[in-house]
């Protein structure tokens, strides 16, 4: 048995209007999986979010069935990005690295949505771009008339990096808030 991930590749086609090529996946008696897709397009757009070991792995099955295709890889989340440095001396790897590394292989493009460090898309071995959704979603944050929106962030790395890539509100003031969200009042 594996775990379903999200299926925002379908979301993604229907926005697009593009046409959706067939996929399953079958789990062997091992645990060892197996991937049966439809016939491809000389272009093909992949959209998985790597959130656990078995997507990474569905997603390298994925990437290598697709072989002779121009592939567009997108990851909305991007597992192992967070460990981007060595903690100690020596015997540890940069599994941000070697994740991409391995997702680069057979692909042509690929986009991250805003992932954890820029530094990390210097480790693809095909072009590399991140987006963001952050000015869009700031926004609209701002037209609900929040006197003092708060700021979310898995971590401190994501509030240290917000004030670069977020706006102002109309007025001017930023649309981030360094006060942890226990003190943030809701409006009535």
């Amino acid at each position: 048995m594996y775990r379903k991930i999200p299926d925002s590749g379908s979301k993604v086609a229907k926005a697009l209007d593009l046409p959706l090529v067939y996929s399953q996946f079958k789990a062997f008696p091992d645990g060892e999986l197996y991937l049966k897709t439809g016939v491809l397009d000389n272009e093909t757009l992949l959209v998985s979010s790597t959130v656990d070991n078995q997507s990474l792995v569905q997603l390298l099955l994925m990437i290598d069935a697709c072989e002779g295709s121009e592939i567009t890889l997108v990851l909305p989340y991007m597992g192992y990005a967070r460990q981007d440095k060595r903690f100690n001396d020596g015997g540890e790897p940069l599994s941000a690295r070697a994740i991409a590394r391995a997702l680069s292989t057979g692909v042509s493009r690929i986009i991250t949505v805003n992932i954890h460090e820029d530094s990390v898309l210097s480790h693809f071995r095909a072009p590399a771009e991140d987006i963001t959704l952050a000015p869009e979603m700031a926004r609209w944050i701002a037209s609900l008339g929040c006197d003092e929106p708060p700021h979310l962030a898995p971590d401190k790395g994501g509030r240290l990096h917000s004030p670069q890539r977020l706006p102002n509100t109309a007025d001017g003031r930023p649309t981030t808030s360094p006060r942890p969200v226990s003190q943030v009042k809701r409006s009535e």
